[in-house]
């Protein structure tokens, strides 16, 4: 892995301390956990893709390989873009492993898109996070709005 100039001491600090990840059957999987395991899953030549509000988020603390693709959009904190971008990036170059991380309620807005995934042959990657509602709504427009809440 090449590090930008200067960002050595971090790595050693955040990253290459770190215990291999052994998976449990028990207990919740946290946050923390699943984005440092997240940094051990991808390889070097994938396309990643995070949604706005907990993806994006949490992908900005995971160290990522030499010549990954990174596709993420957080100007307005709008939702949804990453679900149909993701059909982009498969069509554009199918033969690269294409990993899209993604909460339930950005997911609900194009899951249609699943079906031309389909169509295609296409095999992503796609990692659904939970957290029972528009998370980043919530921040922007209140946490109690019941508007929020998606039951799956």
């Amino acid at each position: 892995m090449t590090l930008i100039p200067g960002c050595q001491s971090l790595y050693e600090r955040e990253v290459a301390g770190k215990p291999k990840f052994n998976p449990s059957s028990s207990g919740p999987v946290t946050q923390k956990r699943f984005w440092e395991r997240l940094g051990q899953f991808l390889d070097k030549g994938d396309v990643l893709l995070a949604e706005q509000g907990t993806a994006f988020f949490g992908v900005s603390t995971v160290p990522l390989p030499e010549y990954i693709t990174f596709v993420g959009q957080p100007l307005w904190g709008s939702i949804g873009y990453t679900l149909p971008a993701l059909l982009g990036t498969c069509l554009a170059s199918p033969e690269r492993r294409h990993i899209l991380i993604i909460g339930d309620g950005s997911f609900q807005l194009t899951a249609q898109e699943l079906s031309t995934l389909m169509k295609h042959k296409l095999k992503p990657v796609i990692i659904l996070i939970n957290n029972n509602g528009y998370t980043v709504e919530r921040a922007i427009h209140g946490a109690d709005q019941a508007y929020n809440d998606i039951y799956m």
